[in-house]
């Protein structure tokens, strides 16, 4: 959660300074980008409900927990991203008219903030993703590429400061086409991340030969004749059957399937394992 309370005090004090600096300056780029930078506190916020959502213990209404709530906030996230994209988009075919160039004074102030305001984006980005990873949050890594189509507007701004500085107006318009392009392919990637978890959609292959490999490392396990698996925000339930020699007692089935659950439980962001036991073909 430190993350996020980073990215909002870091995206408050960037939009105050952004809108600041273009009120001053005349620079509708600036402008519009701290307004941009006030829109991710929204989904700075939305992680935070989320997480604070999905970390209650299920009761006997919602038995599985509350998981689910950080595939719908990272479909969220996803589906801001790609209205970011395709504003920017739009925003420049606006800009492609004759009578949309732009005059800056101070441009030269205006671009080293630009620029600064890059760096501490694309800073913000890769602390953000640096925590997703080591958290293995789906939901924070969406938010922090989220950063980073902040950090590619801006970029924006750069180039539309540049090209008015240097009489090559065009250039602000087609670079933001490029970037809002690049912002929503993206966003399309989360948006199907985010829809196969709300689906159920199973592990890959290679993960699921690395589950079937660990309980067939389990001497007593005679096969694993079913293997189901489903995530709920960053979590992976499993339901396994395995086959054992059914001349074991009850005590001694138990005991295997137990060893079963706890081996596949040891791995994170395994959260529940339900092993259910069946005869071996072979007795």
């Amino acid at each position: 959660m430190v993350s996020i309370w980073v990215s909002i005090i870091t995206n408050l004090v960037l939009a105050t300074a952004q809108i600041c600096m273009g009120y001053i300056y005349h620079s509708q780029g600036l402008l519009a980008d701290g307004i941009h930078s006030l829109s991710d506190l929204l989904g700075d916020g939305l992680v935070i409900v989320a997480k604070k959502v999905s970390a209650q213990s299920p009761n006997h209404r919602y038995q599985y927990g509350y998981f689910k709530i950080e595939d719908l906030a990272n479909l969220f996230m996803s589906l801001l991203m790609l209205f970011t994209g395709i504003a920017l988009i739009i925003h420049s075919l606006a800009k492609l008219r004759p009578d949309a160039n732009q005059v800056l004074v101070e441009w030269q102030m205006l671009l080293v903030f630009a620029i600064a305001t890059v760096a501490c984006k694309e800073g913000l980005f890769r602390y953000m993703r640096y925590e997703a990873n080591r958290t293995r949050s789906m939901l924070l890594l969406s938010n922090a590429y989220h950063a980073r189509s902040d950090a590619v507007s801006s970029l924006v701004v750069i180039v539309g400061i540049a090209g008015v500085a240097f009489d090559q107006p065009l250039l602000d318009p087609v670079a933001g086409i490029v970037m809002g392009v690049l912002i929503t392919r993206v966003a399309q990637k989360f948006i199907k991340e985010a829809y196969s978890s709300l689906m159920d959609r199973s592990i890959t292959e290679e993960q699921r030969d690395s589950i079937l490999n660990q309980l067939l490392e389990i001497s007593a396990i005679k096969s694993v004749a079913s293997l189901k698996t489903r995530r709920s925000g960053d979590n992976l339930f499993i339901d396994v059957e395995i086959s054992i020699d059914e001349t074991k007692t009850l005590k001694e089935a138990y005991a295997i399937a137990l060893q079963a659950k706890l081996k596949l439980l040891s791995q994170n962001n395994i959260y529940e394992v339900t092993v259910q036991l069946v005869p071996s073909r072979n007795s």
